[in-house]
């Protein structure tokens, strides 16, 4: 965790202007983090595009038949068709990626969807990630490639799934990540370089504990307000700790500050919960089914009709 003891903590957070008054700014989107005068926060000018939208496409690569995870340039990134960079207001929809190394990164961005994405083919190596971005939201993001299991070499899978799913990495905050389903042999992406404020809700998919990702010298994988919300996990490694420890005194390389989970359910997986702040109704699905459409509809007084449609048409 050298970048972390060398550098500290840094906490990037991209806002809409709402309005100027003197020395008044107010921000049309709230805080995700208490600001400190005497911390040095500083207000920096964001260039930046806005309204750029990406839809109805399929993106095919040709990912090697047999995925390593740093085997190679060719198994890591010979394939990376779309990146999102300095985008604010913007969205990527009803896209597919066929045979690809990494379907999409959304980095330095604010306000971006990723929704009705299907990740096919050969499997490869991440699926769509937050990267130093603020408030994305992922929806209904199907990864069902195939490929040879990690730690069982010679088995093919039908649905293994990209080797990191849907997740975060550098200074993302707010970033939700909702009814996705990502493949057997695969772990929601935490990535190090100090992410934060992560919603994972009602999401299907493997629980491997080694697929989070993060370089060592980058660790912790994920900062403070790491949820997971009836999460319903496919399948798990034989390497996976037990009791799982979301801070690993033994291994270098899990570390998460204390998430909160609740409703944890299918595969079995004891978890330390002196590592973890909330641990609550493991094994069962709790209501609402949905953390994220609970509190969107308490904010706006109903679900959006794009949340609904998107809810509806996605089977759990």
């Amino acid at each position: 965790m050298t970048s972390l003891s060398r550098d500290g903590v840094t906490v990037s957070d991209i806002h809409q202007i709402r309005q100027i008054e003197g020395n008044l700014i107010v921000f049309k989107e709230p805080l995700m983090r208490s600001v400190i005068v005497t911390e040095g926060w500083q207000l920096l000018p964001y260039r930046h595009y806005e309204e750029v939208g990406v839809e109805d496409l399929t993106f095919v690569g040709h990912s090697k038949d047999h995925f390593v995870h740093h085997g190679s340039w060719e198994d890591d990134s010979a394939y990376k068709p779309l990146d999102m960079t300095r985008l604010a207001n913007s969205w990527i929809r009803r896209v597919g990626f066929e045979s690809v190394n990494e379907a999409c990164t959304i980095e330095r961005c604010a306000n971006v969807s990723a929704t009705d994405i299907e990740i096919s083919g050969n499997r490869g190596h991440s699926s769509v990630r937050a990267a130093a971005s603020s408030r994305v939201f992922m929806g209904k993001i199907v990864d069902h490639s195939d490929g040879y299991y990690v730690e069982e070499k010679a088995t093919y899978a039908e649905g293994a799934g990209q080797f990191h799913a849907c997740g975060v990495s550098k200074q993302s905050m707010g970033t939700v990540i909702w009814r996705c389903t990502w493949g057997d042999d695969g772990c929601f992406e935490a990535h190090a370089r100090q992410p934060r404020a992560t919603l994972i809700d009602v999401c299907k998919g493997g629980f491997m504990q080694y697929r989070m990702g993060g370089a060592l010298e980058q660790l912790p994988n994920h900062l403070n307000d790491l949820v997971l919300w009836n999460f319903c996990a496919t399948r798990t490694t034989k390497q996976t700790q037990q009791p799982f420890q979301w801070w690993s005194e033994k291994d270098k390389w899990t570390k998460c500050l204390p998430p909160v989970v609740v409703g944890f359910h299918g595969v079995n997986v004891p978890m330390d919960e002196n590592n973890m702040r909330v641990n609550l109704q493991q094994g069962m699905e709790v209501t609402p089914a949905s953390l994220y459409e609970r509190q969107l509809k308490n904010r706006l007084g109903k679900l959006p009709r794009w949340v609904v449609d998107l809810r509806d048409t996605t089977k759990k």
